[in-house]
């Protein structure tokens, strides 16, 4: 199996990106009853106004990461990787990946936002160290903030 990449997304990504997106938001479909909004971005626009980062293995397109600026700060769009891939460590390869990002722009924290139907989404992010700080209704939809503190190297370390 070739090694996992992840690069800056360009535009020759977005069939690959909306297909990624596609398959695996899908089963959530049902679960909260209309597709995700990552499902219908035309991520061809999202490339000129986010920060997006393709997981990539040879020339498959195995996962993808958007950060979006707004009012609120810097946010963990969305994250998605190929079902058929899920759980070797690609979706947190990416957010990872995220964080260093939110931190070269100089942001000290990265918050999420999830439908309440996305269990296994909300405690991947708690998993990360992302906790919860806020439930309300965004787009008719009962969303869970979640933020994380970013820590650089140099402030987790001890000086004497």
């Amino acid at each position: 199996m070739d090694q996992i990449e992840v690069r800056p997304a360009g535009p020759h990504d977005v069939p690959g990106i909306a297909a990624c997106v596609c398959e695996a938001y899908l089963p959530y479909v049902e679960r909260i009853g209309r597709q995700p909004g990552p499902m219908v971005d035309d991520y061809m626009d999202v490339l000129r106004h986010c920060h997006v980062y393709v997981a990539v293995q040879g020339r498959y397109l195995a996962g993808v990461v958007v950060l979006a600026k707004t009012i609120d700060g810097l946010c963990l769009d969305s994250v998605a990787v190929r079902p058929a891939l899920q759980g070797m460590g690609i979706g947190r390869c990416l957010i990872e990946r995220a964080e260093l990002e939110a931190m070269r722009l100089g942001f000290d924290t990265l918050y999420v936002s999830a439908h309440e139907g996305l269990e296994e989404a909300i405690r991947a992010c708690k998993r990360l160290g992302y906790d919860e700080y806020e439930r309300r209704v965004d787009c008719g939809a009962a969303q869970i903030f979640l933020r994380k503190t970013l820590r650089r190297a140099w402030q987790s370390c001890a000086l004497n």
